[in-house]
């Protein structure tokens, strides 16, 4: 299952980078996050975006998730779908394994999911939380030099995250 960005797959050709590199090791489920969120992403304004998830988008892309998330299913989420996929498996959703890469507002959260979780950051990610968060979590976290908020739309990091997720190859994303 993989869970796109704030803006969804409307126009987003980087996800190609993750599915050319998956599909032979998994079977991939595509997952719109402002689809599931049920916001207007039409205006592609990330401000208005941003402000429908925080209203009602967060919680109906979770509810929606509880029900989409399988115990074998390895999720791969981008920024607020990191976040969505997060918040789901610490209110009961269940799944393999979690890689999360600039999961907005997980800084916020005092839970963390029981299954496999790998948080990805760039260094200069405004929204990286604290050290000492990061240290608290039982999470996997990997911090990218050089690297921001949108590393995971970068050529050298899908390679490296795909490489690391198809030797744990599990035949569901």
């Amino acid at each position: 299952m993989i869970i796109s960005d704030l803006y969804g797959y409307q126009d987003c050709h980087w996800i190609d980078m993750y599915i050319n590199q998956l599909e032979s090791s998994f079977s991939i489920k595509l997952i719109d996050a402002p689809e599931i969120a049920e916001v207007d992403s039409s205006s592609k304004e990330k401000s208005i975006m941003h402000q429908q998830f925080l209203q009602y988008g967060i919680n109906h892309a979770v509810t929606k998730l509880k029900d989409m998330i399988d115990k074998e299913d390895t999720i791969l989420g981008f920024s607020i779908g990191g976040y969505l996929a997060y918040l789901a498996l610490t209110k009961g959703a269940v799944a393999k394994q979690l890689i999360a890469i600039s999961p907005t507002r997980v800084r916020q959260e005092e839970r963390s999911p029981a299954c496999a979780t790998h948080l990805i950051f760039g260094q200069q990610d405004p929204f990286i939380p604290s050290e000492s968060w990061l240290k608290k979590s039982p999470c996997t976290i990997t911090i990218k030099q050089d690297a921001g908020h949108e590393l995971y739309k970068e050529t050298k990091h899908a390679f490296t995250i795909c490489q690391a997720l198809a030797a744990k190859s599990s035949h569901r994303c």
